[in-house]
């Protein structure tokens, strides 16, 4: 079983290679050093050169080399700190193209997930699949109790494929590093890591079933949004059961026309469900293509495949809030410093330049009718400028990207007129402003809080390398020490600043101890707030005194 595991590997590492060369990407074959691992039977120029763009050959390339590679595509495709943005407009193109595994699989893969024969949990089931994917197909069906199900249901190769093939990818990546300079800035292992794990969630029903249900409870209440219900008794590792939505896909647009659907309402209704996960949830249906909306009476709008998601913690959801009010508000400085605040930025950075590069998108928006502004567009062009500054952008953030660019794709085609920046600036003024004020006002007193309580901590290490001889620093300059003298100006306008508020405060918590002595104070308060008064008059003429030596008086 060994031997022909390895050489089933050995033929699929042929075939990949093979498929390089074929696409035009033998240069890739020859310089991780695998031109014999191609068959010896088939002429072929490494040196061969292609017509075709090498983004558009590279999706060709996936596609053909099956459903693992195609995956991986859809993750570059969301990856703009990996790949530019034609590669990213390209990969988007990638869709499952794989023909239904047969029913008696089907049948077998839920009798042996779940323990029972197929008749004693379905009264009936559709041997015809609603959907079938690379991993796997979903078939309608009807619960004994009578309730209308979806069972989602993984092909029994699925996994064992997906496996092989990521081993090879690994160690294809692995000779990238080691023999190709360029790519060794890319980190093709580190990639290859985060799609495995990426895949694992996807292999995982168990994992899309807890997130389904997160969404549903977080639209319970909701009148916009209905997400189904999931059957836990009936959800394994490899079979997922749902509740039938009966609804029209957003993909089918002659169903809509015929249901006459008001399609600005369900934009309005997908873009607010969007920005809600986001921004106020931090938990967001990272993959809302026109198939997994649907389209429910009255315009409500449901999200189905919950396999991919995004999160955002509390620091990205305030940094992300003041990244899309500056584009809601086309405020080029909030952007650009939201970016830049996003990464450590690499060395060399241009930071002059970058601005100039997003003031140029946003300033050519400033000019267009606000009707016509396309905010895919916008975000799009600032995602590539950001990946030509090799500012790295969060995943999470990219996803939620995607999903806005998907909405208004969407929203186009069916209506041309479709103006996105008036569903977004209603929910950034009455939601989004009001809780990212409150909600930064919060962080930041954290942060301070936390900055207070380490202050003595580092303090006494400062201190301690004073003592000891071990703290140095060479000032070499006239323009440095001049430098240092403000600082220590400033530093003492700060400390005497933290006193006067500190007498003042103290002088207010004491106003209540002791018998009053003049206008209802207490000695105590009294002496606190002289000493704040006295305070503010000594920092007052340490400036008017500075001010003359400045002048020369």
């Amino acid at each position: 079983m060994k031997l022909y595991k390895e050489y089933q590997e050995m033929k699929r590492i042929e075939e990949i290679m093979t498929v390089l060369v074929e696409e035009g990407f033998g240069y890739i074959v020859d310089s991780i050093r695998m031109k014999k691992e191609l068959p010896l039977h088939k002429n072929i120029r490494i040196e061969e050169k292609k017509p075709l763009p090498p983004e558009v050959r590279l999706r060709k390339t996936l596609e053909r080399l099956g459903p693992t590679f195609v995956k991986f595509g859809q993750v570059l495709s969301v990856r703009p700190d990996l790949v530019p943005l034609r590669y990213m407009k390209e990969l988007e193109k990638l869709q499952d193209h794989v023909r239904p595994t047969p029913f008696k699989n089907i049948k077998f893969m839920i009798e042996h997930e779940l323990g029972k024969k197929i008749h004693e949990v379905f009264k009936r089931i559709d041997s015809e699949p609603l959907a079938s994917a690379s991993l796997g197909q979903v078939h309608r069906a009807t619960l004994l109790t009578g309730e209308e199900v979806v069972v989602k249901v993984q092909r029994r190769e699925a996994e064992g494929i997906m496996e092989n093939d990521i081993r090879i990818m690994k160690y294809v990546a692995e000779l990238m590093e080691r023999h190709i300079e360029g790519a060794r800035r890319f980190k093709p292992t580190q990639i290859v890591d985060e799609f495995a794990r990426w895949t694992q969630n996807e292999l995982d029903y168990k994992t899309e079933a807890r997130y389904a249900r997160r969404f549903r409870g977080m639209f319970l209440n909701s009148k916009e949004v209905y997400i189904p219900k999931v059957y836990d008794d009936f959800c394994t590792r490899r079979v997922i059961v749902m509740e039938f939505i009966d609804a029209i896909p957003l993909s089918n647009l002659e169903g809509l026309k015929k249901a006459k659907v008001n399609i600005r309402k369900v934009m309005e209704n997908g873009l607010k469900a969007i920005l809600t996960q986001v921004f106020i949830h931090g938990f967001f249906h990272a993959d809302p293509h026109p198939g997994n909306i649907l389209i429910m009476k009255n315009d409500v709008v449901s999200f189905v495949d919950f396999g991919i998601v995004g999160f955002f913690d509390r620091e990205l959801k305030l940094r992300s809030s003041d990244l899309f009010i500056g584009i809601a508000e086309m405020d080029a400085d909030r952007i650009i410093e939201s970016l830049m605040a996003f990464s450590t930025l690499p060395a060399g950075f241009d930071k002059e330049a970058f601005k100039q590069e997003v003031i140029g998108v946003t300033s050519a928006i400033h000019e267009t009718e606000l009707k016509n502004v396309k905010v895919s567009k916008m975000v799009e062009e600032v995602l590539d400028i950001a990946y030509k500054y090799e500012v790295r952008i969060p995943t999470s953030l990219v996803l939620f990207g995607k999903s806005v660019i998907t909405l208004e794709g969407i929203g186009l085609r069916y209506d041309p007129d479709i103006d996105l920046m008036k569903i977004i600036q209603p929910f950034v003024e009455r939601k989004l402003v009001s809780k990212y004020l409150l909600d930064n006002m919060a962080y930041s007193t954290s942060k301070f809080t936390r900055f207070i309580t380490e202050l003595p901590k580092k303090t006494d290490a400062i201190l301690d390398k004073l003592q000891t001889g071990r703290f140095e620093i060479d000032i070499g300059s006239k323009e440095v020490k001049t430098l240092s003298l403000e600082i220590d100006r400033s530093s003492n306008r700060i400390a005497y600043g933290l006193m006067i508020g500190a007498f003042v405060v103290a002088g207010s918590l004491v106003v209540e101890v002791g018998e009053p002595l003049w206008e209802g104070l207490p000695p105590i308060t009294l002496v606190l707030y002289g000493l704040a008064l006295f305070s503010v008059l000594t920092l007052i003429s340490s400036i008017i005194e500075e001010k003359k030596l400045r002048r020369g008086d």
